[in-house]
């Protein structure tokens, strides 16, 4: 215990701190260790992860490789691609990694290396079979090598071969038979095709014309190709079963099963690893619990034996300390043995007491009011003995500052006295401005012991402002002359223009004098004060005294100016007002007659918005099914295109900005000039013009049925040229595709058998439609306080709206005279019909009205649930586009490309349905000519070689 006495707490505390450290750099190794042993684990989890991983990938690339090698012809020229390359790669790198955990210390620990090797052996039986597998693909090969090839090659043979008609019989079913195979891998079309083969071998004279028949041998040249034909055929099937007719059958079977023992192998060995690694963890996280626990129990004995050699010396001084927060003097001084920083803080607090029991005494004589008692400080960092001569200096000065105080105080009362006073001037002289300006400066100059004054205020009546001196104080005759004085003109002027004060104490003796019974005299002081209000200069106050005005003289004159100015503006502005009231009245009666002639005019307004409104909603609609079904353009009258809707935009495949601001002939390709001028003169003349177009954008071409229909204004102006097309590429291609066709048949008899696809027109639609037209309406209240206004912008809206409506009958026309239109209400009825739909389906509109709209519908599809779809999404306000089937008065079939549009009112309601679209009939018959035309053309090959092998059976 002496031993603790004579260390300092500062070393005690060192010790503890040591033993401390050491313990804490213990548990930090051992962590270190633990956590270095878990980064094993977690670095063989990561390496069994990374294999899993590549072994997916190798069935990732071996389901790529399957899926797609029948379309890849690299393949079957080298028998490599690169989904084998990728396999052939990750292999390698799944074989780098079992070999690192093979050789990693967890896995000789937890005896994992017999899985691993079991895992190697199935990779390498895996990759073994997939090889042989790719191998047995290429060797069957397809239509243009191996087996299959040589098979397509042996049916081209036998079919180039004289054959008596019986025979060609047998070998068209044969060929059937082995396109069956090759199409559903069925082995009945094999033995189908022997049985047909042993028929035809079993006829005498099977090949009747054969120019290299070989009679010593008996074996034709045609019996070769037949016998090769089913040896090629029989070598596929052996090909086939060896790969798999089957999912898991033949090498496919292996594979699979090779993939099982992977899955199930990889799967396992991540369990094992990710079992020994939580393992590790547990273990780690037990043992450093433990030693925390030891280092805690250490931790507390130190402490304790640390807070026993310090508690007992503080208790005694805390004793002696106590009495000084109660301000009392202790009286013995406590015995603390040793050598340590706590005898050292009990001689200081000894100190400090004596210290203080001197400074009590200085502060008991301040008190009594001996500011001049002599006291020493402890030292110079004594704070609060500094802090008492501080305050000793403070006192002294603090009685100097009162004396000033009392003088500040004198003049704010003085100031705010005379405020008062000149308030209560200013309220009982409030409405004359001379009488109020005549008492003020009589009293200022009084209040202020100054002897002259005047007060000068803007006369506003008059086009040019100036100042007019309102009155005077003791004024020289000369100086009341001067009544008017211009802003900037003299000092007076200069002050109210510059909006400062002047205060001089130098001044001419030809400014200003002041009259006396002894005589004339120059003042000592003279003071110009602008009145400013709102930042405006109301007028000037002038003063001048024999004796120099003090600064709070001139503050309070400067402080008074902005309230004279403030009445003085008030009493303008009633001035003014009492005027305006006057001619208020007058004009109120007119006022009553024009809001009367208003309210109608706006009534009226309210009437026609609200019907503009009706018809703008509904062209919403329209216009939003043109655009969503068309593709659109807009031209201004000197020809350069100004616009282009998303469907066009889209369908060219060019940003807009391509094509804005270019000659519409640049696009369009009209390479005549003068046919093009005649094409545009026609448009401006206002004429609809409808024609078809071949384009050519970035290589790419397309074709359209594009009609142009001038938007007019109401005085009959062309505004711009607005262009609707329909896309008929897909149509066209279709119809130089069955061409191309045609002349392939006429050229090359190989391809009679292929199959001609259709194509299929595609268009892009766009369901969320933009509304165009928005209707903005003034309320009754504005109308009514701008009263005055509201009749010019009447007729300015009664304009905007005749040209709307002049633009959306442009509108309207130019589809009406281009497309088929009808208008259904929400229960189907037919509303109204246009031309075009009455020259198409052979009815009037009046045989129509009020018919239902399945009465133009192809029965076969009134049942469909396609249509009632298409009227569910109509009556929830849904766009529906596509080509519809339709059947007209003599029971035929149309079909028209367009779109159903859902037509809303202002409040977004559905009140009607607007059809839009184009016959396509022609289009439709044409494919179908095309289709029955080819058939014909096959049909009269087909004949043509009957024919031509019955000829040269007549010349033999």
């Amino acid at each position: 215990m002496k031993f603790f006495q004579n260390i300092s707490i500062k070393s005690r505390f060192n010790y503890i701190l040591i033993s401390v450290v050491i313990l804490i750099v213990i548990i930090i190794t051992f962590f270190i260790f633990s956590v270095k042993n878990i980064n094993q684990y977690s670095e063989s989890y990561h390496r069994a992860d990374i294999l899993k991983i590549h072994y997916l990938n190798l069935r990732r690339y071996e389901l790529q490789f399957l899926l797609r090698y029948n379309n890849d012809a690299e393949f079957f020229l080298s028998e490599r691609n690169k989904y084998i390359d990728k396999f052939e790669k990750t292999s390698d790198i799944f074989s780098n990694v079992n070999q690192l955990l093979i050789k990693d210390k967890i896995t000789e620990t937890f005896n994992l290396k017999t899985r691993l090797i079991n895992i190697e052996n199935a990779k390498e039986n895996f990759i073994e079979t997939f090889e042989d597998l790719t191998h047995q693909i290429f060797v069957r090969g397809n239509i243009s090598s191996g087996i299959i090839g040589a098979l397509k090659n042996s049916e081209n043979e036998i079919s180039n071969t004289d054959m008596s008609p019986k025979t060609v019989s047998l070998i068209s079913e044969m060929i059937l038979l082995t396109d069956n195979y090759l199409l559903s891998k069925d082995e009945t079309n094999y033995t189908k095709f022997l049985v047909k083969y042993n028929k035809l071998t079993g006829t005498k004279s099977t090949f009747q014309n054969d120019s290299l028949q070989n009679n010593q041998a008996g074996i034709s040249k045609s019996d070769k190709i037949l016998q090769s034909y089913k040896t090629n055929f029989t070598a596929l099937i052996k090909a086939d079963k060896l790969i798999g007719l089957k999912y898991d059958e033949g090498l496919r079977g292996k594979l699979r099963t090779y993939t099982q023992t992977l899955d199930s192998e990889t799967e396992q060995l991540m369990t094992s690893v990710e079992e020994y690694k939580k393992a590790a963890q547990r273990q780690a996280v037990y043992t450093i619990i433990i030693f925390f626990i030891i280092i805690g129990v250490l931790f507390l004995i130190l402490f304790k034996q640390f807070a026993n050699s310090v508690a007992k010396p503080l208790n005694q001084l805390k004793k002696y300390i106590s009495p000084l927060s109660l301000g009392v003097f202790p009286s013995e001084k406590p015995d603390i043995g040793g050598n340590n920083e706590i005898s050292e803080i009990c001689n200081s607090t000894d100190n400090l007491i004596e210290g203080l029991k001197q400074t009590s005494q200085f502060a008991q004589e301040i008190g009594k009011g001996n500011y001049q008692i002599n006291y020493k400080p402890l030292s110079k960092q004594d704070i609060l003995g500094n802090a008492l001569l501080e305050m000793q200096e403070n006192i002294i000065k603090s009685s100097a500052e009162e004396e000033k105080r009392k003088e500040e105080e004198e003049i704010r009362t003085w100031i705010n006295e005379g405020l008062t006073k000149f308030n209560d001037i200013l309220r009982q002289t409030q409405g004359n401005i001379v009488e109020m300006s005549s008492k003020v400066i009589s009293e200022l100059v009084k209040f202020i012991n100054a002897n002259q004054g005047g007060m000068f205020v803007f006369n506003d009546d008059e086009e040019q402002r100036y100042l007019e001196l309102t009155a005077a104080y003791a004024y020289g005759h000369e100086k009341k002359k001067q009544k008017k004085i211009l802003l900037g003109e003299g000092m007076v002027g200069m002050v109210a223009a510059e909006k400062k004060t002047v205060y001089r104490t130098e001044i001419p003796e030809s400014y200003i004098t002041i009259t006396s019974g002894l005589g004339d005299a120059v003042p000592r002081s003279l003071l110009i004060v602008p009145m400013i209000t709102e930042d405006e200069v109301i007028g000037v106050i002038e003063i001048a005294s024999f004796n120099e005005l003090q600064k709070h003289e001139i503050n309070f004159v400067e402080i008074l100016s902005e309230t004279i100015a403030a009445s003085l503006s008030v009493t303008k502005i009633n001035q003014r007002t009492t005027v305006l009231l006057e001619q208020s009245q007058k004009q109120a009666e007119l006022m009553k007659i024009q809001e009367e002639e208003m309210r109608q005019n706006f009534e009226e307004l309210q009437q026609a918005q609200e019907n503009a409104a009706q018809k703008a909603a509904q062209m919403s609609g329209i216009l939003a099914a043109v655009d969503t079904s068309s593709l659109v353009l807009e031209i201004d009258i000197n020809s350069n295109i100004i616009s282009a809707n998303r469907n066009l935009i889209e369908l060219l495949e060019v940003e807009e900005q391509d094509i804005l601001n270019k000659q519409i002939n640049t696009l369009i390709h009209i390479e005549n000039e003068n046919e093009f001028n005649e094409f545009w003169q026609k448009l401006l003349k206002g004429q609809n013009i409808q024609r078809n177009e071949h384009i050519n954008v970035n290589d790419k071409e397309f074709w359209f049925n594009t009609v142009y229909a001038p938007i007019i204004d109401e005085t009959g102006k062309i505004l711009y040229i607005m262009s609707i097309s329909s896309d008929l590429s897909e149509f066209k291609k279709l119809e130089f595709e069955l061409k191309e066709r045609e002349k392939q048949l006429r050229i090359n008899l190989e391809e009679i058998n292929k199959a001609h696809k259709e194509a299929e027109r595609k268009q892009h639609i766009l369901e969320n439609t933009n509304e165009m037209l928005k209707a903005n309406e003034k309320t009754l209240q504005s109308a009514v306080e701008n009263a005055m206004k509201q009749r010019k912008e009447v007729a300015k809206k009664m304009e905007e709206i005749a040209e709307k409506e002049a633009e959306t009958k442009s509108w309207l026309e130019g589809i009406n005279q281009t497309n088929i239109t009808a208008e259904f209400d929400m229960e189907g009825n037919i509303l109204s019909v246009n031309h075009i739909f009455e020259q198409k389906f052979g009815y009037k509109e009046a045989d129509l009205k009020n018919k239902k709209h399945d009465f133009i519908v192809n029965k076969k599809m009134l049942g469909s649930e396609e249509y009632k779809k298409t009227w569910e999404k109509l009556h929830n306000g849904i766009h529906v586009s596509g080509t519809f089937r339709f059947i007209n008065n003599k029971k035929e079939e149309i079909y028209i490309q367009g779109t159903y549009t859902a037509i809303k009112d202002h409040k977004g309601k559905t009140i009607k349905i607007y059809l839009i679209g184009f016959d396509t009939f022609e289009l439709v018959k044409r494919s179908e000519e095309l289709k029955a035309r080819e058939k014909e053309l096959s049909l009269q090959i087909e004949e043509m070689k009957i024919l031509q092998k019955k000829l040269k059976n007549n010349k033999k």
